[in-house]
């Protein structure tokens, strides 16, 4: 049980809580309440984050992509969050698992050129998820994802059945049955 309390008045933003018990126990660290983006994440979280783990998977993107294909500045942010992660990847041999969750953006989009250069240069393993699902391009609209397949709650979230889909996906990705 966590009891926070909050003493004096403003927002109050709880990130990736983690209970370390032993170095070396699995740590699930979870950014995805509503809206996290990569690009907000610091160098020393990353660090961190690299430091203590064996095996990390990268599932933010989606939200960062809109601003990062459109605003120079933005995408330079991101582009340095995606170098910190190739670097500590690399610098402590951690294996990197990244899932597209870009679901309706171009292959050709900025944003996901970045998500498979992390997988590429820590040769680690870039899940296409949406080349899986829209075998003919991606579609102009989300109803495909809602209506048709019936995995979505709206054009970012899965359901249920979306959610086991993209588990058992990125499990044989990484050589899981």
């Amino acid at each position: 049980s966590v009891r926070i309390e909050q003493t004096v008045a403003g927002n109050v933003d709880i990130v990736g809580p983690s209970y370390f018990s032993s170095a070396i126990e699995p740590v699930f660290n979870n950014w995805s309440e509503t809206g996290r983006r990569l690009r907000y994440m610091g160098e020393a979280i990353i660090n961190s984050l690299m430091a203590e783990s064996s095996t990390f998977i990268m599932a933010l993107g989606h939200n960062d992509q809109g601003s990062a294909d459109t605003d120079e500045d933005y995408y330079a942010e991101f582009v340095q969050r995606i170098d910190w992660l190739i670097q500590y990847a690399n610098q402590y041999n951690v294996k990197v698992v990244v899932p597209d969750f870009c679901w309706t953006a171009p292959d050709d989009r900025r944003t996901r050129g970045q998500l498979r250069r992390l997988a590429t240069e820590t040769r680690g393993v870039y899940v296409n998820l949406p080349r899986m699902i829209f075998s003919g391009g991606v579609p102009a609209s989300t109803s495909y994802l809602i209506d048709t397949l019936k995995m979505w709650t709206d054009g970012s979230h899965p359901n249920e059945g979306g959610h086991k889909w993209i588990a058992e996906t990125v499990a044989r990705a990484m050589g899981l049955s």
